[in-house]
């Protein structure tokens, strides 16, 4: 079954794609990912240099509520 795709003129194999973050830390990673079967990666931060990517903490927040539960809308 031929599950390619054409976004904005660029041909994926496939709609599944990585998120930017964890998952495509560098290319090793992501050249795992591809042998793995996914169709694509985004990556916000690109250079040959890695002494030049800043790693960036927190990535991930938490909101806290006292008077939020599991199941509340926000």
């Amino acid at each position: 079954m031929d599950l390619s795709i054409v976004v904005n003129g660029m041909t994926f194999p496939n709609p599944f794609l990585l998120g930017s973050g964890p998952p495509g830390t560098n290319a090793r990673v992501i050249a795992k990912s591809y042998d793995a079967g996914w169709g694509g990666a985004v990556a916000k931060t690109v250079s040959l240099e890695s002494a030049k990517v800043v790693n960036v903490v927190p990535r991930y927040g938490k909101l806290r509520s006292k008077n939020f539960r599991r199941g509340d809308r926000l």
